[in-house]
């Protein structure tokens, strides 16, 4: 349990001070976070940790989403629930990263960034904290387990039973709201894919027809959250045409092109050509 959470740990202190992003060190965007964003941010992944498949984006919900957890971490330390508090100290570092990187963004049109999703879906950081997650969750259970054994013998009994049934209806619950929302995530990155197969499809009609220079306006950047043609859009139709010299450029200024096209964003149809030179 200790190396895991030492993983953890130096996986935090890498995400959160290591790396540039398009000229931002991540580490200096997370200076940039009020208070206020990092609390809020916090509490919304606790939220999601419970419910996969709901964002939360009430305030006073998420206040009290973060008061409740404090409260339950406070309280497994005073009742010496050393497995509980573990899981719930280790939890909150474990997604630290995701609060990070998404407290700080894009705040235009006066919309918080603590209380909506960021443009992209960020799954990925939730990962470290899956297994801190289901420590909590069996700290939990061994912490109602003890405080039942305090309670008369016969009413005891009944408390176990009642925490033995209330718990498998839990994880059945936690098992379908991950299942629903692993589901919905596999269809997004499949219509995320159809553009993708089209876009590389439409431009692949021009370079057999023996253009080697593309300027494009449009190339799909994202769809439903996921990733498209961020980059690799070169790299792509190189790989399915078989020609290394085949460049494709986003803008035709200060660039030659053998055709210069329009692009649907959304779904990578193309538009009526601009021109070539």
């Amino acid at each position: 349990m200790i190396p895991v959470f030492a993983v953890t740990l130096v996986w935090l202190l890498c995400e959160t001070m290591v790396g540039a992003v398009h000229g931002e060190v991540a580490g200096l965007v997370v200076l940039q976070a009020p208070p206020a964003a990092w609390l809020l941010r916090l509490a919304q992944a606790l939220a999601r940790c419970i419910a996969p498949d709901h964002l939360v984006v009430d305030r006073r919900s998420l206040w009290l989403i973060f008061a409740l957890a404090l409260s339950v971490a406070a309280a497994a330390g005073f009742r010496r629930q050393r497995l509980a508090s573990f899981g719930c100290w280790w939890l909150m570092l474990a997604l630290l990263p995701y609060v990070a990187i998404t407290a700080v963004g894009d705040q235009r049109g006066g919309v918080p960034i603590e209380l909506r999703e960021t443009g992209i879906v960020e799954h990925r950081y939730y990962y470290a904290a899956a297994a801190a997650w289901s420590l909590l969750l069996v700290g939990l259970v061994c912490w109602s387990m003890d405080e039942s054994r305090r309670l008369p013998r016969r009413l005891s009994r009944l408390t176990t039973a009642a925490l033995a049934i209330v718990g498998v209806a839990l994880l059945v619950w936690q098992v379908a709201a991950g299942a629903k929302a692993l589901v919905a995530a596999r269809r997004a990155w499949q219509r995320a894919g159809l553009v993708a197969e089209r876009t590389v499809a439409n431009l692949l009609t021009e370079v057999d027809g023996g253009a080697g220079s593309l300027c494009v306006r449009g190339i799909p950047d994202e769809s439903g959250g996921r990733y498209v043609f961020r980059n690799g859009i070169t790299e792509a139709l190189r790989l399915r045409s078989g020609r290394e010299d085949v460049h494709v450029f986003r803008t035709a200024v200060g660039h030659h092109c053998d055709a210069i096209l329009v692009m649907d964003p959304l779904t990578g149809n193309l538009w009526p050509s601009e021109g070539s030179n």
